[in-house]
This record gives C-alpha cells, sequence and structure tokens, in this order.
C-alpha cells in the first residue's frame, strides 16, 4: 500500500507537540520556527527495513516560501493512534530533538536565530546522537570498535543518568 499524508484534523499531534515543546525545551531556539505536524497512513520503513514511527524533516525552499514553516513533522497515524499518552509524548520529543534552528553568537543569554541570505530561518535536521547497529554475534567474534565503544559507553551513561533521577522521584514521593 502507497504510503499517504493527511492533515492531522483531530489537532491532537499538533496539541501533543507544542505541549512537549513548551515543557521540555524551554530555552531552545525551537520556538522561533513553525512547525507543520502531518500524518501519513500505511507503512514506511527507514533503510534497514525498521517501521518507521515519525520523521522530522525540512521542507523545500518552495514549501518553505509558500506555506511558511521551517519544519514538518510526521506521524504514523497506525502507531500514533495506538500509542499511549506517555508514548505520544515520547514520538513528540524525538522528532522535536531532530529539528535545529541556528542561533547567532550572543552574550545576552537569548538566543537570537539567523537567517538565511533567502530571509529564511537558518535551521538543520539533528541526527542521532546514540545509535548501535550492530549485531550480538559481530561483538562475540570481533569486539567493538572505537567508535561502537563510545557509543554503548554514551548509551550506559545517558540510561544511569535516567535511573538515578527515577530513583530520586521514588524516594521523594515516600
Amino acid at each position: 500500500m502507497a504510503v499517504k499524508y493527511v492533515q492531522d484534523k483531530t489537532g491532537e499531534l499538533k496539541k501533543v507537540c507544542e505541549k512537549v515543546k513548551k515543557k521540555k525545551f524551554k530555552n531552545d531556539p525551537i520556538h522561533f520556527a513553525k512547525i507543520q505536524y502531518i500524518f501519513w497512513n500505511g507503512e514506511q520503513t527507514t533503510n534497514d527495513g525498521r517501521v518507521m514511527a515519525g520523521e522530522a524533516r525540512i521542507p523545500t525552499p518552495r514549501e518553505r516560501d509558500l506555506y511558511g514553516i521551517d519544519f514538518i513533522i510526521s506521524m504514523s497515524s497506525d502507531i500514533w493512534f495506538e500509542s499511549s499518552v506517555k508514548d505520544k509524548a515520547r514520538l513528540a520529543f524525538h522528532e522535536l530533538c531532530h529539528c535545529i534552528v541556528l542561533v547567532e553568537d550572543e552574550d545576552s543569554g537569548k538566543p537570537i536565530p539567523k537567517y538565511t541570505k533567502q530571509n529564511r530561518l537558518a535551521v538543520k535536521i539533528r541526527p542521532h546522537d546514540i545509535n548501535v547497529n550492530i549485531f550480538r554475534s559481530e561483538i562475540e567474534n570481533f569486539g567493538l570498535s572505537d567508535d561502537e565503544l563510545n557509543g554503548v559507553i554514551n548509551l550506559y551513561d545517558t540510561c544511569m543518568t535516567y535511573e538515578k533521577k527515577g530513583k530520586k522521584k521514588k524516594k521523594n514521593k515516600k
């Protein structure tokens, strides 16, 4: 089945994304960006065959000029409407993490967005900062390369920080 893109007629996707943006990206220049939120029907997969839940992208120059948007965040309608409230917030957070607004160097503490020669907001897509695409048998036979080891260490450190925060919250609730 071909993928078809559709508007978010419920307004739920935009509402969740905007709430996450306000709560989790307080001082981030993402607030300068205009974002279009849409769904797709059907299944999309990555180059390596994994099913995609969402995608953030920069619109074409034509789309940016015609619609006045800086990013498009698309979600699988099938996955979105089957997800819990927490999972929807996580999906929104994940896609928003990809959206970067470039800023001028400013000492005032407030971000000042950069603009292109075409007077468009200067934006880019951030790649994932943790990627572990490796087979268990590969590690068993060859060990980890330096890059893979750094990725695993980064993932471990992130998980440990998260676990410590969770334990502190549980202690405070008792």
